[in-house]
């Protein structure tokens, strides 16, 4: 389940192209808790969006199924809409508290 901000403010139709990130606190090296947002997935189809909001169905591959299984467990997961046109996929983001 997603919040409106979280999917692109409503804006997701079936067909639309969207990022995955995943918002978490990491631990850093000196053991102390850090927020962390990562760039999960770049480019997944939507293959449905609930008319009441909040559910939101990828295309998605097993390895990739899991994974988004695991993050809406312990993680908040945002979905950024690409442009239809002229996106390119890119080395995907961490950024922290010292980016």
């Amino acid at each position: 389940h997603l919040d409106s901000p979280n999917q692109a403010g409503g804006q997701l139709t079936a067909g639309s192209n969207v990022d995955v990130w995943v918002s978490f606190n990491g631990q850093g090296s000196n053991g102390v808790a850090r927020p962390i947002v990562h760039e999960l997935y770049q480019d997944m189809s939507v293959l449905d969006v609930a008319k009441s909001g909040g559910n939101v169905t990828l295309q998605a591959t097993s390895r990739q199924a899991g994974a988004l299984i695991f993050a809406s467990q312990n993680a908040t997961i945002w979905l950024v809409l690409r442009p239809t046109v002229g996106s390119t996929d890119s080395k995907p983001p961490t950024i922290g508290v010292g980016s």
